[in-house]
C-alpha cells in the first residue's frame, strides 16, 4: 500500500468488520475510507476507543461513528448533540465504558449507571441493567468487553427480549418475575407458636411458687430479727471517773 495524502485517497481503503461498516456506511461517503496521517493509512477507530489526534484535539474522522466525544475523548455512537439517529439504529451497539460516574446521560450500551434516569431515551426507551458480579450476563443487544461488575444501559425491548420476565441482579435469576426482588415470601418460613402447659403442670408451678413463698417469708423474718438485736450493753456508769469524757 503506498503513501496517502488525505482520508479519501484510494489507497487508504479499509476492510472494515460488517459492525464497523454498519457505522462508515451511515456517516461517510465512503465506507471504505481510512484515516491518513503523516502519509501512513489507518482504519477508522472503534466506538470506545481514544479518538484524540496528535495535536491534541478530538477528531471526528478518527471514528467508524464519525463521533469523538470531547467529554470523554473516545469514539461513541450517539451523542444528545445529534439529531436523529441517522440510519445507525440497525447497527449493533459495542459495550463503552466512559466512567464510574459519568457526567453525562447516558445512551445505549453505555456505563456505568446507577439507576433508569441516568440513561437516556433519546433514541429509544431504555433502562440501567444491573450486574452485581464479574460473571453475570452481557447487557442484551451489547456487542465488546464489560468492565468488572458495571451497569450499562440497554435498550428495553431487548432486555424484553432477552429475559421476558425481567431480569434481578440481586437474586441473579436471569427469568425472575415482577416484583424483583421482594423482602418477605408469601410462604412463611417459620413459626412462633405459644402452648400453653395442661392441669397437672399448672399445679405442680402453684406447688412450687407457694414453697418459694415459704421460704422466702422465713428468711425476712429471721433477717429482721437479727437487725432489731441489741449488739452491744450499757452496763455501768462511770461515777468515780476524774474526767466526764472517760465515762460510759
Amino acid at each position: 500500500m503506498g503513501e496517502c495524502t488525505s482520508n479519501t485517497d484510494s489507497v487508504c481503503n479499509q476492510d472494515y468488520d460488517e459492525v464497523d461498516a454498519c457505522y462508515m456506511e451511515a456517516r461517510y461517503t465512503r465506507a471504505v475510507e481510512g484515516f491518513c496521517y503523516d502519509g501512513d493509512c489507518r482504519g477508522k477507530r472503534k466506538i470506545g476507543v481514544a479518538c484524540k489526534n496528535s495535536g491534541g484535539n478530538y477528531d471526528n474522522n478518527y471514528c467508524v461513528t464519525h463521533h469523538c466525544d470531547d467529554d470523554y475523548g473516545v469514539c461513541r455512537a450517539f451523542n444528545a448533540a445529534h439529531g436523529p439517529i441517522n440510519g445507525i439504529a440497525h447497527c449493533d451497539q459495542y459495550i463503552v465504558t466512559l466512567g464510574l460516574n459519568p457526567t453525562h446521560t447516558l445512551f445505549a450500551c453505555e456505563g456505568d449507571c446507577d439507576s433508569d434516569i441516568d440513561c437516556s431515551n433519546k433514541y429509544g426507551d431504555s433502562v440501567c441493567f444491573h450486574r452485581n458480579y464479574a460473571s453475570d450476563p452481557q447487557p442484551p443487544g451489547c456487542l465488546g468487553t464489560v468492565f468488572s461488575n458495571w451497569d450499562y444501559c440497554v435498550y428495553e425491548t431487548d432486555l424484553d427480549a432477552a429475559y421476558p420476565g425481567g431480569w434481578d441482579a440481586i437474586s441473579h435469576e436471569p427469568d425472575a418475575p415482577e416484583p424483583a426482588l421482594k423482602v418477605f415470601p408469601d410462604d412463611p418460613m417459620f413459626e412462633v407458636k405459644v402452648v400453653f402447659p395442661g392441669p397437672e403442670y399448672a399445679l405442680a408451678l402453684l406447688a412450687i411458687f407457694a414453697l418459694v413463698c415459704f421460704v422466702w417469708t422465713v428468711l425476712v423474718r429471721r433477717c429482721r430479727f437479727k437487725v432489731g438485736k441489741p449488739q452491744f450493753q450499757v452496763l455501768n456508769q462511770c461515777e468515780d471517773s476524774q474526767e466526764e469524757n472517760n465515762c460510759l
